[in-house]
């Protein structure tokens, strides 16, 4: 999602062991205790996924390690993710399914690409909170490891998640094809992986305490947003 990040400050990249209370990727609470292990399971499995990573660098990470951290097979992670780049990467798209919960609640008179600021500040404010499965430690190392990794930064990048799309596709009155929900999204993504690169090096770079993960993207999203405004003026009607 953003430049190159050095490799140089620890994480606890554990994700949280209690997910009572605690949002899953769909922003549901699990119900059943077969569910809670389950979810249990998958962020154990993205928890190791990042830390090794971390430790030994993407390209030699394991599937067969991750697994093995978490004390299943690979067989096993494959009912999961059917990579580690989807491992690593879920982070984002799990934080982006509680970003469209968000966003389809936002008032629909706010302008598409506040609307998403908006949503995606609602966010990592669940994030910081500790309202979401994924903990702002866990968001720390994985922008650590997808701005490291040559492999995952355009993948980061490349994503446009269809129903965020969809959601601003709606909002603008057009379908998911016309040019301008795709054009808010591309903005959109862009700013949040300025944001994201910021951040990331921050957190390697010791100025940024892993746990405060969230709030200092809160922070950059707002920074980024106000200076797109005075980069990209509104166009003149003469």
């Amino acid at each position: 999602m953003f430049g190159d990040i050095p490799r140089s400050h620890p994480c606890n990249t554990r994700p949280t062991s209690n997910l009572e209370g605690v949002t899953d990727a769909a922003h549901l609470a699990p119900r059943s205790l077969r569910e809670r292990k389950r979810l249990r399971t998958r962020f154990q499995l993205v928890g190791a996924a990042v830390e090794l990573s971390r430790r030994h660098g993407f390209a030699n990470a394991t599937v067969e390690q991750i697994a093995a951290a978490v004390d299943v097979s690979p067989r096993t992670f494959s009912r999961y993710f059917p990579t580690k780049e989807a491992a690593i990467l879920s982070v984002i798209q799990d934080m982006a399914e509680t970003a469209l919960t968000h966003l389809d609640d936002a008032d629909p008179d706010v302008a598409p690409l506040d609307a998403l600021v908006q949503s995606h500040l609602t966010m990592l404010d669940d994030v910081h909170a500790g309202r979401h499965a994924v903990t702002p430690s866990l968001l720390a190392g994985a922008l650590l490891v997808i701005g490291e990794s040559a492999v995952l930064r355009p993948l980061a990048i490349g994503t446009t998640h269809q129903g965020l799309l969809e959601s601003v596709a709606r909002r603008m009155g057009v379908g998911p094809d016309a040019r301008g929900p795709w054009l808010v999204m591309r903005v959109w993504l862009s700013a949040l992986a300025c944001a994201s690169r910021e951040v990331g090096m921050d957190v390697a770079l010791g100025r940024c305490d892993p746990t405060l993960t969230a709030k200092a993207m809160r922070r950059r999203v707002i920074e980024v947003r106000a200076e797109l405004g005075n980069l990209v003026p509104p166009v003149s009607s003469d």
